[in-house]
């Protein structure tokens, strides 16, 4: 998961209730199959998910800070790495 579909609302809804700060991370940039289903428009196509939420997201919701997190290369199997792990776990 990162802020597609699913963690793109809650970024939004979480923001709603005035959380103070909220990382955003993905590995992914927005593609024509994201408008609509998310929280991206077709400007943001080929654009980084978490720079284009967090700017969207700060916009509506001033009060709370934003930070997105891109990650270079993230696949199902780079769990298992000592080195992923401590990494993720220092950002969350």
């Amino acid at each position: 998961g990162g802020i597609g579909t699913l963690g793109s609302r809650i970024a939004r809804n979480l923001a709603r209730f005035n959380f103070k700060k909220i990382i955003l991370v993905d590995f992914d940039f927005v593609g024509p199959e994201n408008v609509g289903y998310q929280c991206y428009h077709t400007e943001d196509i080929g654009k980084r998910k978490v720079e284009v939420l967090a700017k969207r997201l700060n916009e509506y919701h001033p009060w709370t800070e934003f930070e997105g997190v891109y990650l270079e290369v993230f696949t199902p199997s780079c769990h298992n790495s000592l080195t992923v792990r401590e990494g993720l776990h220092s950002i969350c």
